[in-house]
């Protein structure tokens, strides 16, 4: 570069130029350096070259020399010193280091020099005699040493007076000196040195049970003392006269302690029981520490209250548990006395736990009975009491809120006292304020009716009449309200009651507004009788209060009937009848047009009765009793006259029903639907509490949802008529939750009550004083386990009461709406309080179904597309249903309807080209939109016909699959199989699509999937990547070999996540059902969008268990909403779906939930909100119903789209078995090629022996092992690729010999029966070209060479790795055949050696 600026006259700065002179003479002088290093070296070469080879010599020879000297001299003499040896060695080592430095050093001169580089192989033997003759001697010297510091060096510290020998330490180390002791033999058997260390370790053996005695911690002073004495030995002690001075192992021995082992080890146990005891009894003080009662304030008392005290009662439970034990205990007297304290002190601390939790029930209940003044008034005695108990409360919690530990309170025996004197006042008021009640309800019987907390509200607040008001409905079901005037008197009544008149008692005016009831009533009916004889019935029915009209009809018919027996005339009573039922035609007539609210329950309950009067008189009539008026029939009747006004005719139970067309419905697709809407509105009229019954699909829910829906529409348009109001749903599946979380419960520790899920929704559509209809929706199993609290609901009273005696009123625009599958487990006193509806699901059918489906297909499917779809359902789908029931058997039990859907959904899930791309502004048009009609046609029938195959025909099982292919290829032929043509249309449409390929019998409709873009039929095993790229060292476990079975379960499986569809995968063990599902979720999908989440059933699993696990994995959206992180999508596997256990009547809560999710997207929360659960779906598995395995409700099954596997088919167990045992011996090298040619015989010959066995070798009670599966073919093959190509002989004829010998063995180590001797020699012949006798020939014992091979003699077949003693480690070693037996009985018995030598105070060797 400057030579360049120097060219065209261009300067450099000053300094630059400056630099660039000092460049030019530094390189002059490396320029002739180098020249002058290249002489030298051309000059010293040679030399240097023969120094270097002088020294590698000599550096070998001395190599050699030191690897000789570890064979001689005192490295290998038994007496040397080891202190000396160990020393000298040491610095040996140094040397080969610094000859390791040299080795290296050298070889790097030699590649300077160019030369061959030696690889100085004398230094690794040099370095491996050296360190094996060092650790060998280092070994023996340390454990020299460590087991001198055991025997002398003082048992006691010093300092501590504590056992200073550890004996885990001391064992682990003799266990390890022992082992490498061990090793060393086997490498050096004849070394004497080995001999010395093992003759020590042995030595210090000898005395191990007496250090591990004498090393036990438990042993104090008094222990010690007692062994002293035992071996007469005098232990000075030591100078500050606390313990003993120093002794030691060694010393005892001097004593002859070893003979007093017995006594010592008698000494050491009680020791040992009386130091766990101690060690019990400081762990139960430890526990307590930190633990205090939770005190919380109390509302505005000014004081406290205990909270949860569940940590504090675990604690004492145990505890108290452990000190009985302890002082039940043989070995307690040296600790009696403390343990005796604790003991008092953990009962005293449980009595007040007791006494507390009691009293603050108690005071909680008590303390707002007693801060009313009316109260306090009326019960002084009591009121003193508890004033006192009140302070003393007080006092006890201001005391715990200061000092909250439990210890301290346990101490104080003062507040013991204190709480069980305000107990027993607690009793005496308790006892006092029943007693008050009693009287009060005494004086005024309907106080029955109501709890002890409501009437105490009553009672408090004399002065204010009107607190009756609200409890006015339980006392008298025939009053909603009292007037009360402004001056608090009660008008309304037949006479004005005054209240203050009673000077606060509430009974006395309560027994007058009783009696005012009764007269008003009475004066009502004489009114009415007057009225019935100069009305018309028609008109005086509608004018008239209900109570009125049912006596006095029931009265007038009563008159009627008893004026004809009297007079006698016969045909009398015909005539009374034909006038009942014109009457009753009248109030049919009334009950079909409008009426008002009223009315209609009137003449609900009218048409009950006029019903019974008409059908009695015909009786009457018949028998022809006129002129008998005491005629047993007539007696027998309930009668009313007006004499007797006590008869209470709300008993009768209003039943029937309503017929009124609502125009809404004319929307709905059938006219049975059509019927049971209307029949489901009528009813919802005249009873409060209904039942729809009916299986999966029969429109239950539908009908639910359409009628509020119309209802809601008709008030919104303002359509005038019953019940058209808008509707309030709120839906609970009672068999999703506990008994406890269904009504509610008290808190175990608090008492606070904790309100259920039915609780909560009911009391709020109660409470609700809008005009909304509201429907309470129990959609689950009824039982007797819950239903029987419903049923107070249901009758009359329409009242809710709960176990913690609340009572909550039904409104009057409530319902309650039961929607069951079945009445199986209904006890009659729940059925008979209740209206039914049945719906049946072959009335239904899946037609409706079918047409909703199709005309929610994409616009792109014109209207001849949609009737072609239609005309294939119609030839296609009632045949194959038939087919099914008829001919084939279903693994797990499904619904015609269900796999009518699951045609629908598998069909949606193969259009994606039909609808269109993208959301938003940025959709696209459907990529299919633009096919010609003939291209949609063929994708349609292509996609239905595959739909077929993988719902009607994919729920059964192997054998069933035979025979639906056959049905199924013939339909599609046009071949109507006999017995199935009235299930086909006269037609059959005209088929576009390839049919099926037949293969010549050797595929079925399974082995095929129709592929879109050739509008083809594709083999799935052309789906599949058949190159095996696995890394050689792959675990057997790992491989996984894609196989068709794989490849359609897998397929169908994604299509069902990919398109939200529920997949329930049903199969025997060993199908592979959990392997497809497991892997599909780890690997299959982007991890990026789904979040798996794995759930495994029991028999042990609860609803609440199952929530739990989901609940956990959901985060929160929004307000009552959750799902997984944004932008993902979370499937829920369940797997072993019907393992839960049954209730007593068959329901298994967590299906409960799940179907609870299924139904309405979400369910209860623990803090009994609902949870809303978005972008979540189901994917499930389980085995056939049986051994464990239950039959699930078919209203959860009917969700999913079922698909059953079968057993592996024989193909797919050769193909994957022969594609692993072909890898195995490709990628490993060594296998000769005649041993890869028998991979196909060795799979065929397992399968053959496979199938035999599970023919044959059926479980019995002597052999309950016997049941074998697909795992147990595997690990033939796997055993017999544990075999390295290194164990095999060189001669190619030999080496297959052994492999096939290896095939026996593995056999036999499965499937171990006498009866597979007979059954090898046919499976070797057929499979192997070989008799069984001449491949196991050398099993047979000289000189009976020759006979027939018995399964005696297979008991001389062996293979193993046990006889690989080159291998460094237990995992390395080589599995072989095994011929010497002599050796093979050496090995066990070295391995046994191995085995004792490391078991503690082990024996030989």
């Amino acid at each position: 570069m400057y030579d360049m600026l120097a060219a065209y006259e261009q300067k450099s700065p000053t300094q630059d130029q400056v630099k660039h002179d000092d460049l030019r003479e530094v390189l002059a002088v490396f320029i002739q350096e180098l020249s002058l290093g290249k002489e030298f070296i051309a000059d010293h070469k040679d030399n240097s070259m023969d120094t270097l080879k002088r020294n590698v010599e000599e550096l070998k020879e001395e190599l050699m020399a030191i690897t000789s000297s570890c064979s001689m001299g005192d490295y290998v003499d038994p007496d040397a010193d080891p202190e000396v040896v160990v020393t000298d060695m040491e610095a040996m080592l140094e040397r080969v280091k610094e000859l390791n430095k040299a080795c290296e050093t050298y070889q790097g001169y030699q590649r300077l020099f160019e030369l061959d580089e030696d690889d100085f192989g004398q230094l690794v033997q040099c370095e491996k005699e050296a360190n094996d003759r060092y650790n060998l001697w280092k070994s023996m010297f340390d454990f020299m040493d460590r087991s001198s510091a055991w025997t002398e060096d003082p048992i006691l510290d010093p300092v501590t007076g504590e056992v200073s020998l550890h004996i885990e330490e001391i064992r682990t180390e003799v266990d390890d000196y022992a082992a490498r002791a061990y090793k060393m033999g086997k490498q050096n058997r004849d070394d004497p040195v080995v001999a010395r260390f093992k003759d020590c370790i042995d030595d210090f053996k000898q005395i191990m049970p007496l250090v591990e005695e004498l090393a036990n911690p438990a042993l104090k002073l008094r222990h010690w003392e007692e062994i002293f004495t035992l071996i007469d030995a005098d232990i000075p002690p030591n100078d500050d006269g606390t313990g003993f001075a120093p002794f030691f192992v060694r010393m005892l021995l001097q004593y002859n302690i070893l003979d007093k082992m017995e006594q010592i080890q008698t000494v050491s146990s009680y020791a040992s029981k009386e130091y766990s005891l101690e060690k019990v009894l400081e762990k139960m003080e430890l526990d307590w520490e930190g633990v205090e009662f939770k005190i919380a304030d109390y509302k505005d008392t000014g004081t406290f209250i205990m909270g949860g005290a569940d940590e504090v009662q675990a604690i004492l439970d145990d505890q108290i548990v452990k000190t009985q034990s302890m002082m039940a205990s043989p070995f307690i007297k040296p600790l009696e006395a403390k343990a005796r304290r604790w003991e008092t002190l953990m009962t005293t601390l449980q009595e007040i736990l007791d006494n507390w939790l009691t009293c603050q029930g108690t005071w909680q209940y008590l303390e707002p009975i007693f801060s009313s003044p009316d109260i306090l008034k009326q019960m002084p005695e009591e009121g003193e009491k508890f004033q006192i108990v009140d302070q003393a409360w007080r006092d006890v919690m201001e005391s715990a809120n200061a000092s909250p530990s439990c210890l301290v309170i346990a101490a104080d025996k003062e507040k013991l006292v204190a709480l069980e004197e305000n107990n027993k006042l607690l009793d005496e008021i308790q006892k006092g304020l029943a007693a008050y009640l009693e009287l009060k309800r005494i004086a005024f019987p309907r106080f029955f009716f109501l709890s002890n907390d409501e009437m105490l509200e009553i009672l408090s607040e004399t002065k204010d009449p009107t607190r009756v008001q609200p409890h006015l409905k339980k006392c008298f079901e025939g009053i909603d309200k009292l007037r009360f005037e402004p001056n608090a008197d009660i008008t309304g009544t037949f006479t004005k009651i005054r209240p203050a008149d009673a000077n606060g008692s509430v009974e006395k005016w309560l027994v007058q507004v009783e009696m005012g009831m009764v007269e008003s009533i009475r004066n009502v009916c004489k009114e009415g009788v007057v009225a019935y004889v100069t009305t018309d019935r028609n008109q005086w029915v509608l004018e008239w209060p209900g109570q009125v009209v049912l006596v006095i009809t029931a009265v007038f018919w009563t008159k009627q009937v008893t004026e004809c027996l009297e007079a006698g005339l016969k045909g009398a009573l015909q005539v009374v009848a034909d006038s009942s039922t014109a009457q009753l035609t009248s109030v049919v007539n009334l009950v079909r047009g409008n009426l008002t609210k009223l009315n209609r329950a009137t003449l609900s309950a009218l048409v009950v009765m006029d019903v019974h009067a008409r059908d009695v008189t015909v009786q009457l009539a018949k028998e022809g009793i006129e002129g008998e008026p005491g005629h047993f029939s007539w007696l027998s009747q309930l009668r009313m006259y007006w004499e007797d006004l006590h008869e209470d005719p709300e008993n009768f139970t209003a039943v029937g029903a309503m017929r009124k067309q609502c125009v809404i419905m004319n929307l709905q697709p059938t006219e049975y639907f059509f019927m049971k809407t209307i029949q489901l509105y009528e009813m919802i009229v005249v009873r409060h509490g209904l039942m729809t019954v009916g299986q999966p699909f029969s429109g239950k829910t539908c009908a639910l949802k359409v009628l509020a829906g119309a209802l809601t529409d008709l008030h919104d348009t303002g359509v005038k008529g019953t019940l058209f109001n808008r509707i309030q749903v709120r839906s609970i599946n009672p068999k999703s939750v506990t008994m406890g979380q269904l009504y509610g419960e008290n808190d175990k520790a608090t008492q606070e009550w904790k309100d259920g899920v039915l609780a909560i929704n009911f009391r709020s559509l109660a409470s609700d004083p809008s005009e909304d209809r509201k429907w309470m929706v129990l959609d689950g199993p009824v039982d007797a386990i819950w239903i029987e609290n419903m049923n107070t609901v249901l009758d009359d009273n329409k009242k809710l009461c709960l176990p913690n005696s609340e009572i909550i009123q039904m409104s009057p625009t409530m319902s309650m709406i039961f929607e069951v599958g079945d009445l199986a487990a209904a006890s009659p006193a729940t059925v008979s309080r209740c209206g039914m509806v049945y719906l049946e699901p072959h009335q239904l059918g899946w037609k409706p179904l079918l047409t909703s489906w199709i005309n929610i297909l994409p616009s792109c499917l014109n209207p001849r597309l949609r009737e072609h779809l239609e005309k294939l359902f119609d030839w296609l789908l009632p045949a194959s249903l038939r087919f099914l029931r008829k001919e084939m058997k279903e693994i797990s039990p499904t619904e015609d309807i269900s796999l009518a859907q699951s045609v629908m959904r598998l069909m949606t899930s193969q259009m994606d080209d039909f609808y269109p791309v993208g959301e938003g502004e940025e959709v696209k048009p459907a990529p299919g939109a633009s096919m010609d009609e003939t291209s949609k046609i063929q994708l349609l029938e292509g996609a239905f016909l595959f739909a077929m195959i993988w719902s009607v025909g994919a729920t059964t099982d192997g054998e069933g699959r035979t025979k639906f292919d056959e049905f199924f290829r013939n339909m599609c032929m046009g071949v109507v199989p006999d017995f199935y043509k009235i299930w086909v249309p006269e037609k059959k449409p005209n088929l576009v699509v390839q049919p099926i390929p037949y293969d010549d019998g050797k595929s079925t409709v399974y082995d095929y999937k129709f592929d879109q873009v050739s509008m083809d039929w594709v083999t799935w095993t052309s789906t599949i990547d058949v190159k095996l790229d696995l890394p050689v060292d792959t675990q057997f476990s790992e491989i996984i070999i894609p196989t068709k079975d794989s490849a359609r379960y897998t397929y169908l499986l994604d299509l069902a996540l990919t398109h939200n569809q529920p997949l329930l995968m049903v199969g025997p063990t060993g199908t592979g059902k959990s392997v497809y599902i497991n892997r599909h979720l780890a690997d299959g999908l982007p991890k990026e969008k789904w979040t798996p989440i794995f759930i495994t059933m029991s028999a042990r699993t609860t609803g609440n268990m199952t929530q739990e696990q989901v609940d956990g994995r959901l985060d929160k959206r929004r307000k009552g909403v959750f799902g997984p992180p944004m932008g993902r999508r979370a499937v829920i596997f369940v797997d072993d779906l019907n393992m839960p256990s049954k209730e007593t009547y068959g329901a298994q809560p967590p299906i409960e939930l799940l179907r609870q999710f299924m139904d309405f997207q979400g369910w209860y929360g623990r803090d009994n909100v609902w949870r809303s659960m978005v972008d979540v779906q189901f994917v499930a598995a389980m085995g056939p119903p049986g051994g464990g395995r239950t039959f699930i409700t078919n209203r959860y099954v009917r969700h999913f789209n079922t698909l059953a596997l079968s057993n592996v088919s024989e193909d797919t167990l050769v193909g994957i078995f022969s594609t692993i045992l072909d890898w195995h011996l490709a990628s490993r090298p060594g296998f000769p090629q005649t041993v890869k040619a028998t991979s196909p015989s060795l799979i065929a010959a397992t399968l053959d022996v496979y199938k035999q066995s599970m023919a044959k070798l059926l479980p019995t009670p002597t052999k309950s092992h016997y049941v074998f599966n697909l795992r147990d073919f595997a690990r033939v093959v796997q055993g017999v690729m544990m075999l390295p190509s290194t164990e095999l002989p060189s001669a190619p004829e030999e080496a297959t010999a052994l492999f096939k010998r290896l095939w026996v063995h593995e056999v036999f180590r499965v499937f171990y029966d006498q009866w597979l001797v007979d059954q090898l020699k046919e499976t070797c012949l057929r499979y192997l070209s070989l008799p069984f006798d001449s491949l196991m020939a050398h099993l047979v014992p000289e000189g009976e060479e020759g006979r027939t091979m018995t399964h005696t003699d297979m008991r001389r077949c062996f293979f193993g790795d046990y006889m690989d003693e080159a291998a460094e480690e237990p995992h390395m070693r080589k599995y072989s055949e095994v011929t010497d037996v002599e050796k093979l009985l050496a090995a066990m018995e070295d391995y046994r050696g191995d085995g004792n030598s490391s078991s503690s105070g082990g024996g030989g060797y």
